[in-house]
């Protein structure tokens, strides 16, 4: 499996802005019913800026919830992904790939772990 690395993992993700909107989920814990959390709304941020067009500020934290992401940071994402597989495919690197050596050194998805 090829792996695409157009990122720099220390600083692009998706993050959680201070204040940001929240939306209220509810979950069934079984033996202690469903109960209600507000969890906040995610965008996908890279080089400081989200591809919904909101800057980075002071106190932006990591934060990835896939049932609160922003509409149009998901598209965003998903176009670099279909670009940087393009370019992969032509061969330019220039393109895909940030930091390729330690981006790869970095990842290891055979040790994710999904709870639920």
């Amino acid at each position: 499996m090829i792996r695409i690395y157009n990122y720099n993992s220390d600083t692009d993700g998706w993050k959680q802005l201070p204040n940001a909107q929240l939306k209220t989920i509810k979950i069934d814990q079984k033996q202690r019913g469903i109960r209600e959390y507000e969890i906040p709304l995610t965008h996908y941020f890279k080089g400081g800026k989200s591809f919904c067009g909101i800057t980075e500020v002071e106190g932006t934290s990591f934060y990835n919830d896939t049932r609160n992401q922003c509409d149009d940071c998901r598209e965003g994402l998903r176009a670099q992904s279909r670009e940087a597989k393009e370019a992969l495919e032509r061969k330019d690197e220039s393109v895909n790939v940030i930091d390729y050596k330690a981006a790869e050194a970095k990842d290891h998805p055979e040790t994710a772990k999904v709870s639920h």
